[in-house]
């Protein structure tokens, strides 16, 4: 595949840098609702995991010794005590991501539907003006 081709015709923006307007991925109107029901679910799991935050995520050594407590402090750096609590920023991140792949495929089955009507309303038109 050649650089900046994604395969679909498409340009794969600059270096495929997110956001850049040429970075499009273009979705069959039938394959939409599998995808947002594929994302929908994706998010139910992800708000799953983020209730564990509620309980919280915080080990306790699991014996009274150096080992126990270096894997405590080793599992609670990377889920609770990171200045940015590194496991659940990723999951939130994650979450949101697919929060908006939702809304946009939303968006698309709206502008797909507009669309049908759009042409359905031309047809009907140029049927009875014929």
């Amino acid at each position: 595949m050649a650089p900046g081709n994604n395969g679909h015709g498409q340009g794969g923006g600059q270096g495929g840098l997110p956001g850049n307007p040429l970075d499009v991925l273009n979705v069959a109107p039938e394959a939409v609702p599998g995808l947002r029901a594929a994302f929908t679910a994706a998010l139910s799991r992800i708000d799953g995991e983020l209730g564990l935050d509620d309980i919280g995520l915080r080990v306790e050594p699991w014996a009274k010794d150096p080992v126990s407590a270096e894997a405590a402090t080793a599992v609670n750096g990377l889920t609770a005590d990171d200045q940015e609590r590194a496991a659940l920023l990723a999951l939130r991140t994650f979450r949101a991501q697919l929060d908006t792949a939702v809304h946009n495929l939303d968006k698309i089955t709206e502008q797909y539907r507009l669309l049908e009507e759009d042409n359905s309303a031309t047809v009907t038109q140029k049927g009875s003006q014929g």
